[in-house]
Formats: C-alpha cells, structure tokens, sequence
C-alpha cells in the first residue's frame, strides 16, 4: 500500500477538518515533549483560530502547560491521517483550549497505483451535470483505480467544494456509457508557489475500470 502526503495550509479547509472532528467526536492525540500521549475529543469549535478539547484524564490534562506547542495526530472519516502541531492557550476546569494550526499534513494510504497521464494524448476530464447536461472540462493531473486529481485555475477554485459529488462522462479518449461517480475530499494550490492553479482531488465511490 502507497502512501502520499500533502500540506494544507488553505484556512477554509482547516477549519472543515477541525469541525469534522468536532461533529464526530472522534479522538485525537496529543504528544508531549516527554512522549506522552493524551487522547482527548474536540468538544467545540466556533470558527474563531480556537477550538476547545476534553480531556477525561485528569492526570492527563495536567501535562499540557499554556503557551507551550505541542504535536496532534488524528485519523479522518477516509482514511487520511491528520498531523499539525497546536499551541495550549489555556487550560480551564473543564476544557483546553488550543490554537487553530496554519497547515496540517494529510497522509492517505493508497491503494491504487497511479497512472502517468503525461503519456495520454488528450489529459482532459469531461463532466456531466446531474440532469445530464454537458459539464466543465478540466485538465487530468492524476488518475489511479481509486481515484484522480484535476487542475482548476484559481478565478475558478470557488466553483468546486470538498464534499461535492462529481459525474465523469469522458476521460482523455474514453468516454463512459455510465458516468464515474466521485466525491471531492481535498484542494489545495498545485505547488508551495503556486497561487494560479489548485489541485482538485476526487475518490470514486466504485473502483473504476481503467
């Protein structure tokens, strides 16, 4: 199993990981200075560079000391491990408080190989709109069975959200009879200089036949 890793530093998209943790209570770990692990839930979150956390241990909860940084390590809803590093900003009776961070490294395990899509002749990805009208077209970045990425230019980036479900009607020369049915689950800018063009990545919700 491959495994990929990439940066995002884009706040919108920060702040939806923090709000997915928040909705699902799903546990994270916190890493002392001394390798202690603190497993703990994100209890609110209201948008503001904050979120609050619980911590059920008490003993716990008494290692994390205000003002001081500290690593996080989470597992997301497909797959995806989630790492960024947090300042405590205050310890109350009953919450922690902790800072937003300005990027978070997702890990994902893939397991489906890439396909080089420099080699196709026409690296283009054709949409179809649920009604069947003709979609967007959008330039490949990468494909594999389990999903692919695409290029869209920043004047465009509003246009697609994390979350949305995506029809694929033409990949390069292959057009499909039934569309590819895929969901958006990140973006991010295609390079650390890039501030023209985002990469869209897509999960199929079915392994495709490629």
């Amino acid at each position: 199993m491959e495994a990929t890793s990439r940066l995002e530093t884009i706040s919108s998209n920060i702040h939806l990981i923090i709000k997915e943790f928040n909705e699902t209570k799903r546990p994270i770990s916190i890493l002392t200075d001394t390798n202690e692990s603190i497993s703990c839930i994100v209890e609110s979150f209201k948008g503001d560079g904050t979120f609050q956390i619980k911590i059920k241990d008490n003993a716990k909860k008494k290692l994390l000391i205000p003002n001081k940084e500290y690593s996080v390590g989470c597992g997301g809803k497909d797959g995806e491990i989630y790492s960024f590093i947090t300042k405590c900003l205050e310890d109350g009776a009953t919450e922690t408080t902790l800072s937003v961070p300005s990027e978070v490294k997702i890990t994902e395990q893939r397991t489906h190989k890439r396909i080089n899509t420099l080699n196709m002749k026409n690296p283009y990805l054709e949409l179809v709109l649920e009604d069947g009208a003709p979609g967007p077209i959008y330039i490949l970045n990468d494909l594999s069975k389990g999903g692919l990425s695409f290029l869209v230019p920043k004047h465009l980036e509003e246009t697609v959200k994390i979350g949305d479900k995506i029809l694929v009607k033409r990949m390069g020369k292959q057009e499909f009879t039934d569309p590819l049915i895929g969901v958006i689950i990140h973006k991010t800018p295609l390079g650390p200089k890039s501030s023209t063009t985002f990469r869209v990545g897509v999960r199929f919700l079915e392994t495709a036949n490629l």
